[in-house]
């Protein structure tokens, strides 16, 4: 851990945007249906995938921040550290939605026939490493309401076994062209790969129906079908996000203690206005023809990995480097303490989306729309509690007793060692966020 680092709080607050678009993807269509979604219904409904993706690279930009140098330093024992660190962050609420899950099903005799086959992939947080079609709706979809959507920690602890050896290599670059030559090579490689994968899709779920089962099918299951999980859910395609993370966290790195001139101050924010417009512009294309054929559907295919992750690596590096009107609304303490406490959010938020979803009225009139909102508005005030009360109760003291426990005690280095004595930036209530 670099204890030297100065916080981002804008970044921390940015974390919430994400963790917002993800919980008005999955709240909405419960608490606000409609019986036909308009255009602008499913454009907005559809910010998810800006939300997962930039989740995953402000996860990259965030562990290099903070742990590259101790790595580069101390090399095993930093990342056995950084390992302990980040088990003690996520595990601890994650077993308690699995127990939860566990005993609602159990005592509601739910119990699918695939949850002894599922458990141990869940309690090792490998769900996604593996493409594994068990009961009527894969291994993701086949152990009750919300351990589905922790797949995205699952994929999440992949970067982080990772992250040493990605650390390192990135480490060795020491030129800014070899490190952007790097991301270049990564999004030509993931561009490639995710295109190839669309447009051949219908024969690769073929391939998965005849070996691995009729789950695989995307007739009746599209949500696991084996496409949909290679590109979208497995760690093997959304690394490339975390890794264009780390990439921008080394560059901003490089010059985070120069100031701003007036010309680069212009320059970022020219560069923010196109990436924003480009933003709107690509999400509107993806989104709006669900039956898109031939380029169009490759186009909206990018969605479940890396088409916007320039972009959130853009923006990220901006929040963090210039300051605008928008980074101190970022930096204002309701959006930092929501958004530290986003991973408990997150993890309950299908919880509040099952509670709510009872009684709405599908929209049909302007005023059925206004109470449906209504609902949609508390629905998503219940996660933001639910997250701000787990986060303060439980993820805060287990996280610092087991790394109390846990870690290996390590002597700083010279300059290093007035900063040591502080609290982790990890542990202190408005730090840099660290998903």
């Amino acid at each position: 851990m670099q204890a030297d680092k100065p916080t981002i709080r804008s970044l921390t607050g940015l974390r919430f945007v994400a963790a917002f678009f993800v919980l008005v993807a999955h709240l909405a269509p419960k608490a606000m249906p409609f019986p036909n979604p308009p255009m602008w219904y499913t454009q907005f409904t559809s910010l998810a995938a800006e939300g997962m993706t930039m989740f995953f690279v402000l996860s990259g930009f965030v562990m290099y921040y903070n742990y590259s140098e101790s790595i580069g330093r101390d090399g095993l024992k930093a990342a056995y550290n950084f390992w302990v660190a980040r088990f003690a962050r996520i595990y601890p609420m994650y077993a308690i939605i699995l127990a939860y899950q566990f005993i609602v099903d159990y005592a509601y005799a739910a119990l699918s026939s695939a949850y002894s086959q599922a458990l141990p992939y869940y309690l090792l947080l490998i769900q996604t490493w593996f493409y594994v079609p068990l009961g009527r709706y894969g291994l993701i979809y086949d152990v009750g309401m919300l351990p589905p959507i922790t797949w995205s920690v699952s994929t999440e602890c992949f970067f982080y076994l990772v992250f040493p050896l990605l650390c390192l290599v990135v480490l060795r670059m020491a030129s800014v062209r070899s490190r952007v030559t790097l991301a270049a090579v990564c999004a030509v490689i993931i561009c490639t790969a995710v295109t190839f994968l669309s447009l051949h899709q219908t024969a690769l779920n073929q391939w998965a129906m005849e070996h691995l089962g009729k789950v695989g099918d995307p007739s009746t299951q599209s949500q696991y079908s084996f496409f949909r999980w290679l590109v979208y859910f497995s760690p093997y395609s959304r690394v490339f996000e975390f890794i264009l993370g780390c990439i921008t966290a080394s560059l901003y790195l490089n010059i985070a203690r120069k100031p701003v001139s007036d010309g680069e101050r212009r320059t970022g924010h020219a560069i923010l206005t196109a990436t924003l417009v480009s933003c709107a512009l690509l999400h509107f294309v993806m989104f709006s023809n669900p039956n898109a054929a031939g380029l169009l559907r490759v186009i909206t295919d990018f969605h479940m990995s890396f088409g916007f992750g320039p972009m959130m690596a853009v923006l990220i590096f901006f929040f963090a480097r210039y300051e605008s009107f928008i980074k101190r609304f970022l930096e204002c303490w309701p959006m930092v303490l929501a958004g530290e406490a986003t991973y408990s959010m997150y993890l309950w938020h299908m919880f509040v989306a099952m509670a709510v979803r009872w009684e709405a009225a599908p929209v049909t009139s302007f005023m059925i729309g206004v109470a449906d909102l209504l609902r949609l508005a508390v629905a998503i005030t219940m996660c933001v509690g639910f997250g701000l009360i787990s986060w303060q109760f439980i993820e805060v003291p287990t996280r610092r007793w087991l790394r109390s426990k846990l870690s290996i005690k390590m002597q700083p280095a010279p300059a290093l060692a007035l900063a040591s004595k502080a609290a982790s930036a990890e542990d202190r209530p408005l730090a840099i966020n660290k998903r």
